[in-house]
């Protein structure tokens, strides 16, 4: 499977995460409650991996559990509610997704669910430091809903149902990453 690092650069060190560009579109902002994310691990195909997602005080979704490989496991997943229309117009229009997080040094894919694939991007940020991660739509690259690279090329401007976070390093492990927003520019 082909991986590409995105570049990211730290804004600041500060635990908290901060504000938004004007001109951007949120698709996911965790200072309000009620906030829809669910977590979808590999249970669905009889991995025994967990994997949850929080609220934090602060504003920020905790996803966070355990990779574990017994019965073909590996992966453990954070994907939104359906987008609404704003946030599909944005889509549809803009040039990239930009994500404040704060990783744990481990490896992590974005996603965008489309109609027919699932686009990744695949980051690794520093451990403990809240970054922005900016990632053109050509990083997101197509796979199937299990992780197979379905072709060369890059996110085609396809709907998009949800947007997500994914760990699949085939790795037995735990993990902890937080998001404080996601948004098209």
């Amino acid at each position: 499977m082909f991986f590409a690092v995105i570049a990211i650069g730290a804004l600041t060190s500060a635990n908290t995460p901060s504000t938004a560009a004007p001109s951007a579109v949120r698709l996911a902002d965790f200072t309000r409650r009620g906030v829809a994310w669910v977590a979808v691990n590999d249970g669905v195909m009889g991995g025994v991996s967990s994997g949850t997602t929080a609220i934090s005080d602060a504003g920020y979704l905790r996803f966070v559990g355990r990779v574990r490989l017994e019965n073909n496991g590996g992966f453990a997943s954070a994907r939104s509610a359906r987008l609404g229309a704003t946030e599909l117009g944005a889509l549809a229009v803009g040039k990239e997704i930009v994500a404040r997080v704060r990783g744990d040094g481990r490896r992590y894919q974005l996603t965008m669910r489309g109609t027919r694939a699932w686009f990744w991007a695949t980051i690794e940020p520093p451990p403990g430091e809240w970054v922005e991660l900016h990632l053109p739509f050509a990083s997101f690259t197509p796979h199937s809903r299990f992780g197979d690279v379905l072709e060369t090329g890059t996110y085609n401007g396809e709907p998009i149902d949800s947007v997500g976070v994914l760990i699949y390093n085939k790795r037995a492990e735990s993990f902890r990453f937080d998001v404080a927003w996601l948004e098209v520019r």
